[in-house]
């Protein structure tokens, strides 16, 4: 069966991409599945707020935004 050209588009663009801030996003991650395993709570500006922590603390290359750690959570 023939895929119609609409999907082998739709096919071609799906990519995965690296995050930008690898080592701040699996540090992030770290600390946001152990939170949730313990079933505390969490809201979008705890995790910003760790986030930034987390970004003085690996000293992370370049400038972390907090716009792009909203997009994540």
């Amino acid at each position: 069966m023939a895929l119609s050209e609409s999907v082998k588009g739709l096919i071609k663009q799906q990519t995965l991409k690296e995050p930008e801030f690898a080592q701040l996003d699996k540090v992030l991650y770290k600390w946001f599945a152990a939170v949730h395993f313990e079933g505390n709570p969490m809201t979008g500006p705890m995790i910003v707020e760790k986030a930034k922590c987390f970004n003085d603390c690996v000293k992370v290359t370049g400038k972390c935004h907090a716009a792009s750690v909203r997009a994540v959570t």
